[in-house]
């Protein structure tokens, strides 16, 4: 298992993410770097560093010895993609580099987007307003890798996330799996309860639920429910 740290561009913003690969389909810098100018279709320099063993931790003992050839010229399986949809904004509800790490050992070729705004990452978080975007983009690029299987693409969103991973749902017909974990459904009942994110709610939307609705409407996956192509799983609440 490897995980990367990635730039790559949102509506001409540079955004970093994490991008993780199970044990045998560890890739080239340069490979990846070529794959994000392709999907990203340009010829700027884009970063990419592999993260040292240390802060991702050793593979399972099953996967230490994986002999799997690797490079993007080798006849590797299709694997799954997952793109996975931090919650929180700003420093609060950040990656979780374990779940990347997790996810990329049962299986999958995971992507995890910081968003625009934060951890260096150019623009403002909008909390699922232009920086859906992010994940759009994010869906666009696991397409481009050649042993990902771009009918097999799905998205978990937890907490915030859930509102752009639906988001994205909504309008990408490849869409394979929608996850919701304890994720944010109605945003002006989120205003309502959480007297703590008012201040935050209101500067990301502009305003109030009863002077900006649309703001609030828009960022509220109950009310594009139907859109939705794809099976859903909902995880909520303790019980």
């Amino acid at each position: 298992m490897a995980i990367y740290h990635v730039t790559y561009l949102s509506d001409g913003l540079r955004i970093h993410a994490y991008l993780g690969f199970p044990s045998g389909y560890e890739l080239a810098v340069r490979d990846i770097q070529a794959w994000l100018g392709m999907a990203c279709a340009t010829t700027d320099f884009l970063p990419v560093h592999r993260l040292p063993e240390e802060r991702v931790g050793p593979p399972p003992p099953s996967q230490k010895n994986s002999t799997r050839p690797t490079g993007p010229s080798d006849p590797l399986p299709k694997l799954p993609g997952l793109i996975y949809c931090r919650g929180g904004i700003g420093q609060v509800g950040m990656v979780k580099l374990d779940w990347v790490a997790d996810f990329a050992d049962a299986g999958y070729v995971v992507f995890a987007p910081f968003y625009r705004g934060t951890a260096g990452s150019e623009g403002r978080d909008e909390f699922g307003g232009a920086d859906r975007e992010d994940v759009h983009a994010a869906f666009r690029i696991l397409s481009h890798i050649p042993f990902v299987d771009a009918w097999r693409i799905s998205l978990m969103g937890f907490s915030r996330g859930a509102i752009n991973a639906a988001l994205t749902a909504a309008v990408e017909p490849r869409t394979h799996r929608l996850v919701l974990w304890g994720g944010v459904s109605d945003l002006v009942a989120t205003y309502e309860q959480r007297p703590d994110l008012r201040r935050m709610l209101r500067r990301v939307t502009g305003g109030t639920p009863t002077n900006k609705p649309q703001s609030y409407r828009d960022r509220s996956p109950i009310h594009f429910a139907g859109k939705l192509g794809c099976p859903v799983l909902i995880m909520h609440g303790t019980a």
